[in-house]
């Protein structure tokens, strides 16, 4: 069996249609779904997904989903995927506007430059890095080192992107790309009707406060009949 986890602690309502998406998914395939609602670890918010590593070995593979991603009709069986133990989005293979990739190449100057312990394979569109929105894990590595992130504020604000990033290099994770399409961030590509998971991941910074959200599934939805 598979798994797909997600966390949902204190989310608006916005992202109620994305997690019905992920339910129907899981219903399609096949796939179990744990949506944690509560704190489970003694960690800032944005770690709590790593609690998604306690169930490999229970699940043949483990998908962390954020409540934020919604799941259109084109999506195939995602754990039908390569079997590396740790696949996932780079960003700057999404055909990105040229204002997001402007703003990554600053991001990673910032978040990664720093970080020299590892290869970034630095380009015109800044460090190497992935989306930690859609995970999709195997096996039974779970990640070390946290404890050098949480003592230096600097990395702590960067979450938990900065640490699995930093840990799968650090620890030589066997690491799959996945198709920009399984992680299509919202507002940082031009089209996204190929995309079979959508990412609302600038929720926050929509003009209406995300509130538009459920306006733009039902538009997708429209699209995709």
């Amino acid at each position: 069996m598979n798994l797909i986890y997600q966390v949902n602690i204190g989310s608006t309502s916005f992202f109620d249609e994305c997690i019905d998406s992920v339910s129907r998914y899981c219903k399609w395939y096949g796939i179990d779904h744990i949506v944690q609602t509560e704190s489970l670890l003694d960690l800032p918010p944005h770690f709590e997904k790593l609690g998604a590593f306690s169930y490999l070995g229970e699940y043949e593979k483990v998908l962390i989903l954020d409540a934020d991603v919604f799941i259109t009709r084109l999506a195939p069986n995602i754990f039908d995927c390569d079997d590396a133990e740790f696949s996932a989005v780079i960003e700057r293979d999404l055909p990105l506007t040229p204002v997001y990739r402007d703003k990554i190449r600053r991001y990673t100057d910032e978040n990664y430059r720093s970080l020299t312990d590892v290869d970034w394979d630095w380009d015109e569109s800044g460090a190497e890095f992935f989306n930690t929105g859609v995970c999709l894990l195997r096996g039974t590595k779970t990640p070390s080192g946290l404890e050098r992130f949480l003592e230096n504020n600097y990395w702590n604000r960067t979450y938990d992107q900065t640490f699995l990033n930093w840990w799968v290099k650090s620890c030589g994770v066997d690491f799959n790309r996945l198709d920009w399409r399984w992680n299509a961030l919202y507002g940082a590509v031009d089209d996204i009707a190929e995309a079979y998971f959508v990412h609302f991941f600038l929720s926050y910074a929509m003009p209406r406060g995300g509130a538009e959200i459920p306006e733009i599934i039902q538009g997708i939805v429209e699209f995709h009949a």
